[in-house]
């Protein structure tokens, strides 16, 4: 990994370590890793893992969102 990357920029995301995944107890089957937070624009990016079977509640969000599908197939998205 170059040396001379920001500490804001997540070098290693750790993606088999449950540890630095975040949950909630409502979700137990959803899950997100922070990778990126920028503080000037309040923009940030994360990588959301959904275990089989598991869902995610209804959510609003105030800015685009972006998606991308990495591994299994979407079911139940609702594009409003």
């Amino acid at each position: 990994m170059p040396q001379h990357l920001p500490d804001e920029i997540v070098h290693d995301t750790r993606l088999y370590d449950d540890r630095y995944w975040v949950s909630e107890p409502e979700f137990p089957d959803v899950s997100w890793l922070p990778l990126m937070f920028d503080l000037s624009s309040g923009n940030h990016t994360e990588i959301m893992r959904v275990k089989k079977g598991g869902q995610l509640g209804r959510n609003f969000h105030t800015t685009p969102v972006r998606g991308f599908v990495l591994d299994g197939t979407p079911t139940g998205l609702v594009q409003t």
